[in-house]
């Protein structure tokens, strides 16, 4: 309950990782209605989308600076719900448990 609130009072969650496969952080931002800014780094990318923030180049501090301004001069507001519809419409736990248990399912019947 903490992290989420933490995450919903946050304008942006800013996440410059440089080696991360697939971070949740991410995903429980989007989660909270709060946009995401990121390096182009491992996972990181798959989990935004322009309507949901901003993935800048690892290690550019410039466009990093930018993107964290442009995100403040739109609002919080502008992102809010296509982050949670994001959230909700590609992670959501029971939709993509399925969709595991479907791939396994189709890889054992294959052989």
């Amino acid at each position: 309950k903490e992290l989420a609130s933490l995450y919903n009072e946050a304008t942006i969650f800013v996440n410059p990782t440089y080696a991360d496969t697939f971070p949740t952080t991410n995903l429980e931002a989007l989660a909270c209605g709060t946009p995401v800014i990121t390096y182009r780094t491992g996972g990181s990318p798959e989990a935004i989308c322009p309507k949901s923030g901003i993935i800048v180049e690892q290690g550019d501090i410039t466009a990093l600076k930018d993107a964290i301004e442009e995100i403040c001069a739109n609002g919080k507001e502008y992102y809010s719900d296509a982050c949670r519809k994001r959230a909700e419409e590609h992670f959501d736990k029971n939709k993509c448990f399925m969709q595991y248990i479907n791939l396994y399912n189709s890889l054992l019947t294959t052989k």
